[in-house]
């Protein structure tokens, strides 16, 4: 069956993980990122989440009146918040390595990143926060039995990152602009700068972290 996905109108990339996992709170390391926006394009990404943690509330709900001791339904949290100056920030993330049940094969997945044109990076850009960018995701119901509450079950919703579109890009660490600096050269491109008697060091292959 194909996912169901859902993909976030323009907004702002806040703390990008996307050219290597996350491993601060999760050893299988965790690709992720936040999207924010506001608008009504934002109010109806968000009513979607909305309606598919409602579902799966009463989802749950019918299929605790079929047990011997019916468990109390509760709404989990939302994968967004709401800001003070009327925005929204929803939160994706992906899983970056496991194990398979069926097969014990080991795994390892990574979201794809595209540029403002739709193609595919062959090298993961270092996308930093303030990034323009478009997010697709799978979203994803659950019901699971609260950690913290005996005889209650969390019914909610998350979204699993799939893949990042670059509208414009704000790399990790600052661009020209973020440190104070114009174009003093016109329209001509910058060459990267050498010691005498050095050749300019090779393009990186692999990007740093971005948070």
């Amino acid at each position: 069956m194909a996912k169901k996905l859902l993909v976030t109108p323009k907004g702002v990339a806040v703390y990008p993980h996307l050219s290597k996992p996350d491993t601060k709170f999760n050893d299988k390391g965790e690709f992720k990122i936040k999207w924010q926006g506001s608008g009504a394009e934002a109010e109806a990404f968000v009513k979607q989440i909305d309606a598919a943690m409602k579902a799966s509330a009463l989802a749950a709900q019918e299929a605790e009146k079929k047990t011997a001791k019916p468990r109390k339904i509760k709404l989990a949290s939302a994968p967004y918040t709401r800001n003070d100056d009327g925005s929204v920030t929803v939160s994706f993330k992906m899983v970056a390595s496991g194990v398979s049940k069926k097969t014990g094969e080991a795994w390892t997945r990574r979201p794809v990143i595209f540029d403002v044109n739709g193609k595919p990076y062959t090298v993961v850009p270092r996308v930093g926060g303030g990034s323009t960018v478009k997010v697709s995701a799978e979203l994803n119901q659950y019901a699971k039995p609260s950690t913290e509450q005996k005889g209650i079950v969390l019914a909610g919703a998350n979204l699993r990152l799939e893949a990042v579109q670059i509208i414009e890009l704000v790399e990790f660490g600052g661009n020209a602009e973020y440190f104070g600096f114009q174009n003093e050269g016109g329209d001509e491109e910058a060459t990267p700068a050498t010691v005498e008697g050095e050749e300019p060091a090779p393009a990186a292959t692999e990007s740093a972290d971005e948070f």
